[in-house]
C-alpha cells in the first residue's frame, strides 16, 4: 500500500477513493449489526404505541450501488439501484499549520457520504431505513480513521442531515409507489503534504496508488 500523506498532491480523488472502498467493505456487515442491535428498541415502542411488532430489515447496498463523486441523475436512477452510496471529495483548505512549517502543506479536506434508501411499506420504515444505514455508513467509516493510511486522520465528528421524504413511481411516471428518503454525512479529514524542492526531481515518493488495505 502507498501512503498519500508524504506526497506533494491534494489527494481529492484518492481520499474519495480510498472512502468509498472503506465504505465498501465495512458497511454491510455494520447494518447487520444494527439491524440486530435495534431489534428490541422495535418491539419496546411497538408495545407501547399498542401496535404489533413488525422488524425493520436493512437492505444491504450492492457493489454497483457504491459509485464516486456526486450523482443527482441516482434520484431517477432505476428500482434496481437503491439503496446506493456515493463518495465524493469537495474541498481543500489550508489549515494553520500549514504557515508553521516551510516544507509541510496541511490540508483539510471535506468528503461528502452521501445515500439513499427506499421502501414500499411506509414513510416509518424508510424513515428507519434511512436512521439506521446512517449509523452503519458512520461505524464504517470511523473504523478508520486514517482510511488504510490514505489520511492522518478526522478532524472532529462528521455533520449529519436527513432530507425530506418523497414518493415516486417504481419507473417514475408510472408503476408501483415507493417511499425515498436521502442523507448526507460530511466529515473533514486531513492531509499532509510535502513540499518539494525545485530539484527534487519526481514529485512522489512512489508511483503506486493502492487503497487496498495490508
Amino acid at each position: 500500500m502507498s501512503l498519500l500523506v508524504g506526497e506533494p498532491i491534494l489527494g481529492l480523488e484518492q481520499i474519495q477513493r480510498a472512502m468509498l472502498a472503506q465504505l465498501a467493505r465495512t458497511v454491510n456487515p455494520a447494518l447487520e449489526q444494527i439491524q440486530a442491535w435495534m431489534g428490541p428498541s422495535d418491539e419496546q415502542i411497538a408495545a407501547a404505541l399498542g401496535q404489533e411488532y413488525e422488524p425493520t430489515l436493512l437492505e444491504p447496498i450492492l457493489p454497483q450501488n457504491f459509485v464516486e463523486g456526486h450523482r443527482p441523475s441516482l434520484i431517477d436512477a432505476p428500482i434496481t439501484n437503491y439503496p446506493n452510496l456515493a463518495v465524493w471529495a469537495v474541498r481543500a483548505s489550508a489549515t494553520p499549520e500549514s504557515e508553521v512549517f516551510d516544507q509541510l502543506s496541511v490540508n483539510s479536506i471535506l468528503v461528502y457520504i452521501e445515500v439513499m434508501v427506499k421502501s414500499i411499506a411506509s414513510e416509518e420504515e424508510v424513515n428507519r431505513r434511512l436512521q439506521r444505514t446512517v449509523e452503519a455508513i458512520n461505524i464504517a467509516a470511523m473504523s478508520d480513521t486514517t482510511l488504510g493510511g490514505v489520511v492522518t486522520g478526522f478532524d472532529g465528528d462528521p455533520l449529519v442531515e436527513l432530507a425530506d421524504l418523497f414518493t415516486r413511481k417504481e419507473r417514475t411516471a408510472y408503476g408501483p409507489e415507493w417511499f425515498w428518503q436521502g442523507a448526507r454525512l460530511e466529515y473533514a479529514v486531513r492531509k499532509e503534504a510535502v513540499i518539494p524542492s525545485s530539484s527534487a526531481g519526481s514529485f512522489f515518493r512512489t508511483a503506486q496508488f493502492d487503497i487496498d488495505q495490508a
